[in-house]
């Protein structure tokens, strides 16, 4: 399972480290969670203005303790208090649930990121480079375009090799890449170097239409991680796209 698909198992499930079940805690309760940062975003047609991103941060931890945040805990991004942050819940078996906060907001050009939470007790404060941006896999063979889904859209050769541009390019990530034509999934031999990723139409395809399914995870650079036993950050970017496969 990808990290990415964790978020609701997590809000059904989660449990907190060092916080009494069923109690209600101030943040320094929280202090030895992992602060786990989730960036999604809507994506547009081409040349269309920038989509709307998402920022998730969850309180994630180990065991089968669990606990709330008091109300007194309060919750910023880049200094912006329209934040939701959800203090958690712990009831039931199946209502368990970690602290989490969601935060809204237009993407374009890259930029940092601090997300910070404290009350009377505790701060955290996490910053993370470059993280907001508009997130994409660009094409390089003119025409190329995702977004069309007309018969003929999109022709490729088996064989070929298509180039995707990562922008921005970050220092880390991740790379998956399939064809799909009927109930086969083909391997594409997807390959990452740097801003690059190469993905080849296979030999062995049929002529007509199929679909090609290429994503990167990707790891933006964790400058500050303060207040809790540790950092991470998953943004996914994906694109699928109608092709045709001709002789």
């Amino acid at each position: 399972m990808k990290r990415g698909s964790w978020l609701g198992m997590l809000v059904a499930f989660g449990v907190v480290l060092g916080a009494g079940c069923g109690g209600v805690n101030s943040l320094d309760a929280f202090k030895d969670r992992l602060f786990f940062i989730d960036y999604s975003f809507v994506t547009t047609d081409p040349g269309a203005p920038a989509g709307k991103g998402v920022l998730t941060v969850v309180l994630e931890s180990k065991g089968l303790a669990c606990g709330q945040l008091l109300p007194s805990v309060s919750a910023t991004v880049n200094g912006d208090l329209n934040v939701r942050l959800d203090p958690g819940r712990c009831g039931g078996l199946l209502d368990r649930g970690n602290p989490f906060l969601t935060y809204e907001l237009p993407v374009g050009d890259p930029q940092n990121a601090t997300i910070v939470l404290s009350d009377d007790s505790h701060r955290m404060e996490v910053e993370v480079e470059n993280l907001l941006a508009r997130y994409q896999l660009q094409a390089e063979k003119a025409g190329f375009d995702p977004t069309l889904v007309d018969p003929g859209a999109n022709p490729v050769k088996r064989g070929e090799v298509l180039v995707f541009d990562r922008v921005p390019s970050l220092r880390d990530a991740t790379l998956e890449s399939n064809l799909y034509q009927g109930a086969t999934n083909f391997d594409t031999q997807p390959n990452l170097s740097g801003a690059k990723v190469r993905v080849t139409i296979p030999t062995t395809v049929a002529d007509g239409e199929a679909r090609l399914a290429v994503s990167t995870t990707e790891h933006p650079a964790i400058l500050r991680c303060e207040g809790v036993s540790s950092c991470e950050d998953h943004v996914e970017v994906r694109m699928d796209a109608n092709v045709t496969v001709t002789p």
